[in-house]
């Protein structure tokens, strides 16, 4: 007679088989050597980015290329406040023009009037 299937014993079993072998895997030395040569490559790769980001920084070119940038950013600031400038003037023109159309045209109402 077959044994009879429980399938929370089967489960348990298989906990219990999983649970050992990550300990397994957990505890192995390939797996510690791995640990180690990962960090000791982060570690190089971490002072490699540091030190190029250093150079980068003290760099002639990278500033004469801060200087290129600021000069153009204040240019365009220069060219913004001229735009600006001559929009508030044509602004102020036409609402000139339009206050001498409305003056214009209450007189015309007015003059009807009488």
């Amino acid at each position: 007679m077959p044994k009879k299937q429980n399938l929370g014993e089967e489960l348990k079993g298989f906990g219990i088989e999983l649970a050992k072998a990550f300990n397994e895997m957990r505890t192995s030395k390939e797996l510690k050597t791995l640990e180690k040569d990962l960090s000791k490559a982060l570690k190089l790769i971490s002072t490699s980015v540091v030190r190029s980001l250093k150079v980068a920084k003290d760099s002639d070119s990278a500033h004469r290329l801060t200087k290129k940038m600021k000069r153009v950013v204040d240019a365009g600031a220069v060219q913004g406040k001229i735009g600006a400038q001559k929009a508030q003037e044509a602004a102020a023109d036409g609402l000139r023009q339009a206050k001498k159309l409305v003056g214009q045209l209450a007189e015309k109402i007015k003059d009807r009037s009488k």
